[in-house]
């Protein structure tokens, strides 16, 4: 029989920089939390109490999303903490954008699994699926191609849609060539 191992995902904020279709198409409903809905001060101290108490009784592994996670103030911080002081696996989910702002801190982890959203390898596709201006593209590529450098990239993650289903096959590649794992998720 196999034993499932216990996993905890924290959504730890719904505010985001970005404004994804699929995440809330209609502004309160969609795949995930409805994009800058005021969400709570997150008490980072108290959460570490709580996920101690979650390693204790059993849970292995921690994903840290959102929203956008690195939009919380003092994330390294949270991250840090489970770095140094829990043995649990952590994955960092982002939508690349803001990783430039925390590189040093990023990729200063031992044991981070740092996954980057990106849902197309065209600019003007990219801004509109994320529902951003055209120079994010090039700041979450940059930010991904850094990470990569530094072997903190684990993975990237495409959602895919009407709008990009035509570059799967270039997202593959993409991953390929840049040694990087890849998740597809599709969407109707």
């Amino acid at each position: 029989m196999n034993k499932k191992i216990p996993y905890l995902s924290l959504a730890i904020t719904n505010n985001c920089n970005f404004r994804c279709y699929y995440c809330s198409p209609d502004g309160n409903n969609g795949m995930g939390e409805a994009y800058g809905t005021k969400t709570a001060k997150i008490d980072l101290k108290d959460l570490e109490k709580k996920v101690k108490i979650a390693e204790k009784e059993g849970v292995t592994r921690v994903r840290v999303t959102g929203g956008e996670p690195l939009l919380v103030p003092n994330i390294t911080d949270f991250f840090r903490f489970l770095d140094e002081d829990t043995k649990m696996e952590y994955a960092v989910a982002t939508n690349g954008a803001l990783v430039h702002k925390y590189f040093n801190e990023l990729i200063a982890l031992d044991r981070v699994d740092l996954r980057i959203s990106l849902d197309s390898l065209d600019p003007d596709k990219f801004a509109k699926i994320c529902g951003v201006q055209k120079d994010y593209y090039h700041q979450v590529m940059n930010n991904l191609k850094s990470l990569g450098a530094a072997g903190k990239l684990y993975r990237i993650a495409s959602v895919i849609t009407k709008d990009n289903v035509d570059e799967v096959e270039s997202l593959i590649n993409f991953a390929e060539d840049n040694k990087i794992n890849l998740k597809l998720s599709k969407i109707s």
